[in-house]
């Protein structure tokens, strides 16, 4: 499986010097947007959206078929990626900038990443999944988790029953 797009050998030219080079071509089914925000005092004036890959209407298609959780028309958004992208850097020294902890090899990292995500979907309770608690008990939020929210696990797992779980 190619993540990054299929390696294309050009076709030879049949003239004389060294011949070109092997190149990496994006798949035609990726699409790829970009979001570049103007500011002017702190303030976003300006909202640029470029496509990179895929045409334009169907990428913008494809983001307005994704609904918010409020019911409103998506639209190209790459706050979530960056959002996403952060907790990793944070949560994970290996994706650090400038850091002497990096990865030697990728199967580590890997098992890394398979780690955070566990523990933020079935460890980490999220705050904007909480539950409007019964009003009999001393608490007025239930912690979820994103595990609870999609219907996976019933109760928030501690980080020893996370580590002890047999696949």
């Amino acid at each position: 499986m190619e993540l990054y797009g299929q390696w294309k050998k050009p076709q030879p030219t049949g003239l004389p010097g060294r011949p070109y080079n092997v190149q990496r071509v994006a798949s035609p089914d990726l699409r790829y947007a970009q979001v570049h925000k103007e500011r002017q005092g702190g303030q976003v004036v300006k909202v640029t959206q470029s496509i990179i890959f895929g045409k334009r209407r169907t990428v913008q298609t494809q983001a307005a078929s994704l609904k918010r959780a409020d019911g409103t028309e998506g639209q190209i958004n790459t706050s979530y990626i960056e959002r996403d992208n952060l907790a990793l850097r944070q949560e994970l020294r290996r994706l650090a900038r400038k850091t002497l902890g990096f990865s030697k090899n990728r199967r580590e990292l890997q098992h890394a990443l398979d780690f955070i995500d566990a523990h933020d979907n079935f460890v980490k309770p999220h705050g904007a999944l909480r539950l409007k608690a019964p009003s009999e008990g001393r608490r007025s939020w239930l912690p979820r988790t994103p595990a609870m929210a999609a219907g996976i696990s019933d109760h928030v797992w501690t980080l020893e029953e996370l580590l002890c779980y047999k696949t």
